[in-house]
């Protein structure tokens, strides 16, 4: 593997990638839509998958153990959650688009994680993303995990990755650009009625912001809805969990939502349909 390219081997972006990013950065503020978004339906009945005759309960088995892959992995690497988040919308959007039979999940997790490093800024070098995601996807295997030694099976993921990145960036069309409810939950904390009592605040910031990573984690909202929807989603959530709706305004909060978000109750509560599936 030191004989890769230096952009490849310390995962930053290389030419024709950064181009790309810049042409989407530019549509996106010229207002142009990014990112298309899918229905449940699209994803969860009608993938490529489907179609390929995987059932869907393995489909959706798959799904959360490649994003609790992502996330235990990002923790070992100390990423940030944004650059987590970014990864699993790379994942789920490849595989609406792509069939299981095709392409290994945990392999491609991987190597979404590698290409959302870079596209995030938060380099980390293919080496230690190999190493410290395969040995997590098969702690169970302890003989597996040995085969890393190996310098021939070694480089095979290397070359998997590698190879993998290419067909997951045309597959994404080269749209990296991935908006996130991040700096939304930041923008709330400042829009929050000064009259709501301090340990209420702290509170329904943490478990908004628990259900926006949980959101990631076990449901497909983020192929779905703007991040702004998820987020005021989200905040909704919580605020209904610790009573708190009230003190958001009249209509359990109506005009903060829409001044805050800009989104409706009809849509906040067809994203908490969805979030409430995942404590049942």
């Amino acid at each position: 593997w030191m004989t890769l390219p230096p952009h490849i081997v310390l995962g930053t972006l290389g030419t024709g990638a950064r181009l790309h990013r810049r042409v989407a950065s530019r549509a996106r503020m010229d207002g142009a839509c990014v990112r298309a978004f899918w229905r449940k339906e699209e994803i969860e009945e009608h993938s490529p998958s489907r179609k390929e005759g995987v059932p869907g309960a393995v489909e959706a088995l798959c799904r959360r153990a490649a994003c609790q892959l992502v996330i235990d992995t990002g923790a070992r690497l100390k990423l940030p959650q944004p650059t987590v988040a970014t990864c699993i919308v790379f994942y789920q959007e490849f595989f609406a688009r792509q069939s299981l039979r095709e392409h290994d999940h945990r392999d491609m997790a991987l190597t979404c994680l590698f290409l959302a490093c870079k596209v995030e800024e938060t380099p980390r070098s293919l080496v230690d993303v190999i190493h410290v995601g395969y040995a997590l996807a098969y702690r169970k295997h302890p003989d597996k995990v040995q085969q890393l030694s190996d310098k021939a099976f070694f480089q095979k993921h290397v070359v998997k990755v590698i190879r993998g990145e290419g067909v997951l960036l045309h597959t994404l069309q080269f749209q990296l650009e991935v908006d996130k409810p991040y700096p939304y939950m930041e923008k709330l904390s400042k829009c929050l009625p000064q009259d709501m009592p301090e340990d209420v605040k702290i509170s329904l910031l943490q478990l908004a912001w628990d259900h926006v990573n949980n959101s990631y984690k076990t449901t497909t909202v983020c192929l779905q809805y703007p991040a702004a929807d998820i987020a005021a989603a989200c905040t909704q959530f919580a605020a209904a969990l610790l009573r708190a709706l009230p003190l958001l305004g009249p209509e359990d909060g109506k005009d903060f939502f829409w001044n805050t978000f800009g989104t409706s109750r009809k849509v906040r509560d067809e994203i908490t349909s969805q979030l409430l599936l995942v404590y049942e």
